[in-house]
This record gives structure tokens, C-alpha cells and sequence, in this order.
């Protein structure tokens, strides 16, 4: 009976660690503010574009999946705002006008209400 008992507490603090990991890491993303150009572009094992900024720096998103097949290149500029509704990628186009290549809207698991007024 003891062991059932600790089995299953060690189950709750396991889920409940996994929780509070999930909205912290989502609350910092809602609150961080980027806009940057891409200056490298990888595809993890999850087929997710990993981007990396001006100051070859990693960045992936959490709450906003980029898939591998998206048309995302290199020399494309990545915008989000704190708490924004969506993540924008824009390029250059021919006649050097910012044009809007994608809008990705938040995947996360809590939703962005929980971060932001």
C-alpha cells in the first residue's frame, strides 16, 4: 500500500513539475519581444525551422510551429511583439518593400489571455 501511495505521489509531482515547466517557459516567450533577421536556418528531429538572429544567436519558438516545408529563407525578418497575437515573417521583395511571407498564431498549451491584458 505504501509504495502505491508514493508511486502515485511521485506520479503528481512529476506532472506537476512538467505543468509549471510548460507555463513559465510560455509566459517568458509571450513576454519576449523579437525582431531580427535570419541569418542561418536549421530543421530539428520534430521537422521544425530553428532560426538564428543577426547575433548567430538559436532561437526556437515554442508557442509558434514553423514547419520545414514553410517557404521561410534566410535574409527573411522575423517579428513578434510582447504578447502579440501572432508571429509575422516578412521579406524583401523586388522593389525593397517589407512584404508579409507568413502569420503563425500561438500553439501553445495555455492560452495567451493566461500572459497577457
Amino acid at each position: 500500500m505504501k509504495r502505491k501511495v508514493f508511486l502515485l505521489s511521485l506520479f503528481v509531482f512529476v506532472f506537476l513539475c512538467l505543468v509549471v515547466n510548460t507555463y513559465v517557459q510560455e509566459r517568458l516567450e509571450y513576454k519576449k519581444t523579437y525582431h531580427f533577421k535570419i541569418t542561418r536556418i536549421e530543421v530539428n528531429e520534430k521537422m521544425r525551422k530553428v532560426f538564428y538572429d543577426d547575433s548567430h544567436r538559436k532561437i526556437l519558438f515554442s508557442n509558434y510551429t514553423i514547419m520545414g516545408y514553410e517557404d521561410v529563407k534566410v535574409g527573411d525578418s522575423v517579428s513578434l511583439d510582447s504578447c502579440a497575437a501572432s508571429l509575422k515573417i516578412f521579406r524583401i521583395d523586388k522593389f525593397n518593400h517589407p512584404r508579409l511571407l507568413s502569420e503563425t498564431r500561438p500553439t501553445g498549451t495555455f492560452p495567451r489571455s493566461c500572459f497577457c491584458n
